[in-house]
């Protein structure tokens, strides 16, 4: 997603939303119908090779299809951007809670095959299914920028577009960053695995609150606002679950930053990307596939990079200081945002 985001936002006017999409789900289903099959390959460096290339074409489709997806959400729910993107947003949170468990079942049932050529041959049938059903791409493209490079390239020039994909990555660190270590801080609670895994499903569980941020996201129109509580409810969050060096650990007090956290994630991750599409169109570069696609991928791909630097960092420094110092990390990233939006909304206030 890292390498070929940035790349098919760019041509994504030429390839099409409804290609990119059925093509994106296409091979999003048969890369895993692939994938489960490689159980019958015995040897160790076709496994590794072959394991390596369909991951590589999964991203590939899911790029593609991520990217159409948001893009094709934004030109149909125009006056509802924030809204449709928190409920595609709960949709992905609730399949990948789900996924998980489904997989379990199917692997434990019927071999480890199972869960990907069902899963997969789902995808290709949606695909299928999305070719006959969606309508052919209606986006008006009139624009004041020429060509897709030259139009990223302008943008790429507003000042506050860096802060807003900066936000969109921090929104994508958090959840990665404590998933990649809070099951070892656990352990110091002598919890069960059931107890282990409802702690999980706890946050997960507060990111489904994510359409009602994004519904007041539009009608309030004030998406520096959500950013700044977002930010500043998600520095609490983290005080409460490391907690903060100094603080005793308590079971309660972690549960309860759990909770604030996931209320949190649902804020920043929806203000993030619209703030990111407001202050293109309020630099005067008018909405179309340009600029959809730029915010699409922007936050796509900020979000990848934050998920691949939240547990690296968390595994670097959680062997190195520990689970309340490691957690400094997150704070001092949302504080940075705390200190931009609040400016940006006194500055908003002031006009």
């Amino acid at each position: 997603m890292l390498v070929f985001g940035p790349i098919f936002g760019v041509y994504m006017e030429k390839i099409g939303l409804k290609r990119a999409f059925v093509i994106g789900v296409f091979l999003n289903g048969i890369s895993p119908v692939l994938f489960g099959l490689l159980d019958f390959v015995d040897s160790y460096t076709p496994y590794l090779i072959l394991s390596l290339l369909l991951r590589g074409f999964e991203g590939f489709g899911a790029i593609l299809f991520l990217c159409s997806m948001f893009m094709m959400s934004t030109t149909v729910f125009h006056g509802r951007v924030a809204m449709s993107f928190a409920i595609l947003q709960t949709v992905f949170l609730v399949g990948n809670s789900i996924g998980p468990l489904l997989g379990s079942l199917l692997n434990s049932s019927f071999g480890y095959a199972a869960p990907y050529i069902l899963f997969g041959i789902l995808q290709m049938i949606t695909s299928v299914l999305a070719a006959w059903t969606l309508p052919k791409d209606t986006l008006n493209t009139s624009s004041s920028i020429s060509n897709s490079l030259r139009g990223y390239l302008e943008i790429l020039k507003i000042p506050s577009v860096a802060i807003f994909i900066y936000a969109c990555g921090v929104s994508g660190t958090g959840p990665e960053f404590l998933t990649a270590i809070l099951e070892p801080n656990l352990r110091q609670f002598s919890l069960g695995k059931v107890e282990v895994g409802l702690v999980f499903c706890l946050v997960a569980f507060l990111q489904l609150v994510s359409p009602l941020w994004g519904y007041l996201i539009d009608i309030l129109k004030k998406p520096h606002l959500f950013a700044l509580i977002g930010s500043i409810v998600m520095v609490t969050a983290v005080v409460m679950v490391g907690p903060f060096p100094g603080i005793n650990p308590d079971y309660g007090i972690l549960v309860a930053g759990l909770v604030t956290f996931g209320l949190a994630q649902g804020i920043l991750s929806v203000s993030s990307i619209t703030n990111l599409r407001l202050s293109i169109m309020q630099n005067g570069i008018k909405e179309s596939m340009i600029s959809i696609s730029f915010v699409s991928m922007g936050y796509l791909t900020a979000t990848s990079v934050g998920a691949t630097i939240g547990p690296l960092m968390a595994g670097v420094l959680y062997q190195e200081f520990g689970f309340q110092n490691a957690t400094l990390f997150l704070i001092v990233g949302n504080l940075i945002l705390v200190h931009i939006f609040s400016n940006l909304h006194n500055r908003n206030n002031l006009k």
